[in-house]
């Protein structure tokens, strides 16, 4: 037999054995989706769920779904035009999945939400939608979650307590303004993925588009996968927040549209080809604090621009920072002198940051009042450039001068050609040899071939010779070229070496841990303000060192050359 609409199946208590199925045409009118086929169940007395059980007017019996895998959201009465609230049929559509124990709800249309959306305890669940609406354009296409009519600062989706979460191919649409709320929320779960999740978002500053975690440990997000996910900000704000303890989270491919990336005390994550245009304010800003440091993050390919600010910000509270081939192009809208266009790095209370690396970093297209690419602050610790090429980093460094002196770290293929590099502070510029020479400096190098003859812990080479001499006096060691000629190995099991100046064993410091002990290796380092001073003469030398007092195999051999700048009158240097 055939009904039309699902009211029409009500008023029908069962058919004749064996004729007991039925084919309803649509849910409130035929073809809008919440059709289908259904068998009559006589013994029956399951309570309705509006999608895919009914009962009749008799208490006994009730018209039962035939389906096999995913549940649709129109089954249960859902408007997929858009033209009526859908919450109710959205959370009863939940309710039988959560009672069933798994499961996948599909979307496949435009859906008006009235109201937020508020989901807990989901554990296998599934929301899925068709083709997710192309947000760049704000073209509303299949599969969107429309929330305009929602009240004011009552965000749109928020998920706890979940566990094998599964959200793709949904677009959200949110265009309230001026509320601190966010599109999409998950917090105290674990094991989830959102792939090809759009979100349109005109709420404005400080809202955010996709927002994993509440803040505290029992809250947070643990093991997530966002991939190619992207979020349109059109009035500003944040559109990916990470927040503290959150942990194992990846996210790919993911791009954001005039809002930024905020890495609150995140810990064991990464992004992977990411994109951030248009932010108004950083592109991407990692912090940490009391419950949380950011720690052990990395960034992989990951570019930003046109941001007000910084491509990326590194603020206290940072610890274990890998930023690997970043882009930065036509960032630092703002024209201000302080911060890099590339990256700043800020400490503004007790939180460390330390132990960042970037490397091969490149800008494009700064704005003409940058003066610097890479900008650190007073307190900020040790920072390793790698890869550095002037050519690709036109402003170099720049910031506190104690930091630049002291715990900055620069490492470029083609050696520490100090007269070829632009070496700022607050005191002078020196762009070439020649000024450096006008301004009653010497720049000059020394270089040193060396075989270990016999096995030991520490391996010492000297820059110059008798012959030649050595480094001078009240000299400052600005860069230094290390190769290794041959593989190093250890007699028992040493695996970690350090580079370390000595001045007559006087003053010992180490400028580059963990050295690769591969043949070939090759450092470049280089500071402005110094590695090394050297206070007494003849006396300067290097020393690679295995920790854990492991024994160096005799036969390594290392070519090293030593820049260094030295004051005509021999008097201290400023």
């Amino acid at each position: 037999m055939q009904f039309e609409t699902i009211a029409q199946l009500k008023l029908q208590p069962g058919l004749p054995s064996p004729d007991n199925s039925a084919q309803v045409l649509g849910y409130h009118v035929p073809n809008d989706g919440g059709g289908g086929f259904f068998y009559w169940d006589a013994a029956a007395t399951d309570p309705e769920d509006g999608g895919l059980i009914f009962a009749t007017p008799n208490s006994t019996g009730r018209w039962k779904r035939l389906y096999n895998g995913a549940v649709f959201l129109d089954w249960f009465g859902a408007d997929n035009t858009g033209n009526t609230d859908a919450a109710t049929q959205f959370t009863d559509a939940i309710a039988v999945l959560k009672q069933m124990g798994s499961g996948e709800l599909v979307l496949s249309g435009t859906y008006r939400f009235d109201n937020p959306l508020t989901l807990n305890d989901l554990d296998g669940i599934t929301i899925s939608g068709g083709t997710a609406a192309n947000i760049l354009d704000i073209t509303p296409v299949p599969t969107v979650m429309v929330f305009d009519h929602a009240p004011a600062n009552t965000g749109c989706i928020s998920i706890s307590k979940f566990v094998n979460l599964n959200i793709r191919d949904i677009s959200i649409v949110n265009n309230r303004e001026n509320e601190s709320t966010a599109v999409l929320e998950l917090y105290n779960g674990y094991d989830f993925s959102l792939e090809n999740v759009k979100i349109l978002s005109t709420l404005g500053p400080p809202s955010i588009g996709i927002k994993l975690g509440r803040g505290t440990g029992e809250l947070c997000a643990f093991n997530g996968i966002l991939k190619n996910c992207r979020v349109r900000q059109v009035n500003g704000g944040t559109s990916f927040e990470s927040n503290y303890t959150n942990t194992s989270l990846l996210f790919q491919s993911c791009y954001s549209m005039g809002g930024s990336y905020a890495i609150n005390g995140t810990v064991y994550s990464s992004l992977v080809s990411c994109a951030c245009d248009g932010s108004n304010t950083d592109g991407y800003i990692v912090r940490g604090s009391d419950l949380s440091n950011s720690n052990t993050l990395s960034f992989i390919s990951c570019g930003a621009e046109a941001c007000q600010y910084s491509g990326f910000k590194i603020e206290s509270g940072s610890i274990n920072i890998q930023i690997m081939s970043p882009h930065s192009g036509g960032n630092n809208k703002a024209g201000r002198t302080d911060i890099g266009d590339v990256l700043t790095l800020e400490r503004t209370n007790t939180g460390l940051v330390e132990s960042v690396v970037i490397s091969t970093p490149t800008s494009a297209a700064a704005h003409t009042s940058t003066t610097a690419n890479i900008v650190g602050g007073p307190g900020v610790g040790k920072v390793s450039v790698i890869s550095y090429e002037p050519a690709t980093l036109t402003k170099g460094f720049g910031g506190d001068l104690n930091w630049l002196k002291d715990w900055l770290t620069i490492i470029s293929p083609q050696g520490s050609r100090l007269h070829n590099l632009t070496l700022s502070s607050p005191v002078r510029t020196f762009t070439l040899e020649a000024e450096y020479e006008a301004a009653g400096f010497e720049t000059s190098y020394k270089s040193v071939s060396q075989l270990l003859q016999s096995a030991a812990n520490e391996f010492y080479f000297y820059p110059g010779s008798p012959q030649d001499g050595y480094i001078l006096p009240n000299s400052r060691i600005k860069g230094m070229s290390l190769r290794l000629d041959t593989d190093i190995t250890s007699t028992d099991g040493g695996t970690i070496m350090d580079l370390i100046a000595v001045d007559a064993y006087t003053q010992r410091k180490v400028i580059y841990e963990n050295v690769p002990m591969v043949k070939n290796t090759k450092l470049d380092l280089f500071n402005e303000n110094g590695l090394f001073p050297v206070t007494e003469q003849n006396t300067l030398g290097f020393i690679l060192q295995l920790r854990n007092n492991k024994t160096f195999a005799a036969g390594a051999a290392v070519t090293a050359v030593v820049y260094y700048e030295c004051f005509h009158s021999l008097a201290t240097l400023p």
